[in-house]
């Protein structure tokens, strides 16, 4: 019996040191910064089981239980699992899968400057002056792709900026970017694609340029609306930007 105590009292400090060392577990994951493609996955795996998963941002990237990262629309987000108090982190970059469409220039109340220094190689229209529609058209034929920006008063870049197309395989290539940024979110009269941002924003337009007869498609507009203007004038402004790329197109 005093054998047995003894050999009790030897046990018990190696339980409890071992009991320790599992409450020292520091969580952890095999990545802490990852680059998926929009509609593209990875994987992350947890130094321990069972944890809780979540995304900061799942307009830009989703998790599930089994720790799966899925690209919803390119942008930065942070994924982190969580267990017994303890987190762990994993920086996600989602990229594009289609670069075939030239992505405008869409820094918000840029000045005039600012947007003729970008787009080097394109020319400014001379049909516009300091407040109003700037054209830049492509240098080498004068025709299309070309590129519109309304200027206020401020001389910044306000109401709308907008991509002009040729034809619907021009199109297909900007709806093919624009899904990869935004939700689609629905269409209006006109048959415009509509897309929002994370928060829900309308901030784009997909729709065809059609002349004053209403049946004839002369190209497709992809427009801009800049998030911190009202739907009021955001529609005003699309309004605008077609009407100003029908009188481009007729004239190229």
């Amino acid at each position: 019996m005093k054998k047995f105590a003894l050999l009790l009292t030897l046990a018990l400090p190696m339980v409890i040191a071992s009991c320790g060392d599992d409450n020292d577990v520091t969580l952890s994951l095999n990545q802490s910064n990852i680059t998926v493609n929009y509609d593209g996955t990875a994987t992350l795996t947890a130094s321990e089981k069972n944890v809780n998963w979540g995304s900061d941002n799942e307009f830009v990237a989703t998790v599930d239980k089994d720790g799966k990262v899925e690209g919803q629309h390119v942008g930065t987000c942070t994924i982190t699992a969580t267990k017994n108090g303890e987190t762990a982190t994993c920086t996600v970059n989602v990229v594009p899968t289609d670069n075939s469409f030239k992505m405008p220039y869409l820094v918000w109340h840029a000045t005039k400057q600012q947007i003729i220094n970008n787009f080097t190689g394109f020319q400014l229209r001379e049909n516009n002056d300091e407040n109003s529609v700037a054209y830049f058209t492509n240098v080498a034929n004068s025709t299309l792709p070309g590129y519109l920006y309304s200027l206020n008063n401020g001389n910044y870049t306000g109401l709308y900026q907008s991509t002009l197309l040729v034809d619907e395989d021009d199109s297909l290539k900007a709806y093919q970017w624009l899904e990869q940024y935004y939700n689609e979110v629905s269409t209006d009269n006109d048959e415009d694609f509509i897309y929002a941002d994370k928060d829900k924003n309308e901030v784009a337009v997909l729709g065809a340029i059609v002349d004053e007869d209403g049946e004839t498609v002369l190209g497709w507009g992809a427009f801009w609306t800049a998030p911190d203007y009202t739907s009021t004038k955001s529609v005003n402004a699309v309004k605008e930007g077609k009407v100003a790329a029908r009188n481009l197109l007729k004239n190229k």
